[in-house]
């Protein structure tokens, strides 16, 4: 019975060490060969921007790729009662849940303390059915627009009549 032991471990043994040693030899397969390559900046920057309204809160957030926006999620709080606010807000969140490609959204709360949440892919999103709701988006102050610059979106924010503070 050891004998046997013995000899699956010795297998196993050998097994693993011809796999590392196949590794070992082809490692350099794992480099590029090309002399012009340059690896990509895959890191992400994050920046908020956030504002004080009159009957509510908003909040901007980006996500930036390569000096690029790759992502957008936008976020309104009210904070008093405005039925005009909450009807707006409503009629966004039905038209994206009845499908807009490139966003999602997500409503809570009621007329007093609603909440909504829009994520944009801005890179690839329906600009023709957002556009049909720019009444609606502009009544809660929101901005989506397929503005690629994180510069130049802050300029489209500082145009709706109120401070965002952005970090």
């Amino acid at each position: 019975m050891n004998i046997k032991v013995i000899i699956v471990w010795g297998l196993a043994v050998l097994i693993f060490a011809g796999i590392g040693l196949f590794g070992y030899l082809n490692q350099n397969l794992l480099y590029a060969t090309d002399e012009n390559f340059t690896p990509k900046n895959d890191t992400e920057i994050l920046h908020t921007c956030k504002s004080t309204l009159e009957f509510g809160e908003s909040l901007y957030r980006f996500s930036v790729k390569d000096e690029v926006i790759d992502r957008l999620a936008i976020t309104y709080k009210s904070t008093t009662e405005n039925i005009e606010l909450y009807e707006s807000a409503s009629n966004i969140n039905r038209a994206i849940m009845e499908g807009i490609n490139g966003v999602t959204s997500a409503m809570s709360g009621g007329i007093a303390d609603f909440s909504l949440t829009i994520n944009v892919n801005v890179t690839d999103y329906d600009k023709e059915k957002i556009e049909e709701m720019t009444n609606d988006f502009t009544k809660l102050l929101m901005v989506i627009d397929s503005i690629s610059s994180y510069d130049v979106y802050n300029q489209a924010l500082a145009q709706l009549n109120t401070t965002y503070t952005c970090e």
